[in-house]
């Protein structure tokens, strides 16, 4: 039970550090896809919108305390996407991955949403002018991700 426990935190640990760390380095325009937000994602899928969204909460502070943001802000938006996609969790977790048009509608919704509440509440980084920059922002931030968590997607669904 521990090891069943302790296993998700662990790795959400190291994807945090290469968010941090790694992800800048391929960002274009400072737009870069969130590997955090896509082990969120999927764990939601497996797991339920409740389990999700306390695990998102509890990995938004542990990233908001480590990105140096405003307390708050990445939690928010963790727990919003995560909740948004246990809507979509089934018994059967295979039977959900394999249709591809849910996942590419949930890592796109999902994905807008926390670009979207992240770079409002608190996102330091990006300078906007208007609302229409916070939005234009979300859609190319929630692309990339998807684009990325696609590639991963497929990588991963030819390996099972």
């Amino acid at each position: 039970m521990l090891v069943k426990i302790s296993i998700p935190f662990l790795l959400s640990f190291v994807l945090v550090a290469i968010q941090l760390i790694v992800i800048p380095l391929i960002s274009i325009n400072g737009i870069v896809p969130n590997v955090l937000l896509i082990y969120l994602l999927f764990y939601s899928l497996k797991h339920g919108k409740i389990v999700g969204t306390i695990f998102a909460f509890f990995i938004g502070f542990v990233f908001d305390a480590s990105s140096g943001g405003l307390i708050g802000s990445g939690m928010f938006a963790f727990t919003i996407a995560s909740f948004v996609a246990g809507f979509f969790q089934k018994n059967n977790f295979t039977e959900v991955l394999k249709n591809i048009k849910v996942i590419i509608m949930l890592i796109m919704f999902s994905s807008f949403l926390f670009f979207f509440s992240y770079s409002v509440l608190g996102n330091s980084e990006a300078i906007m002018k208007n609302h229409f920059s916070y939005f234009l922002f979300s859609i190319f931030s929630a692309l990339y991700t998807t684009l990325f968590a696609l590639s991963v997607y497929i990588f991963r669904w030819k390996k099972l």
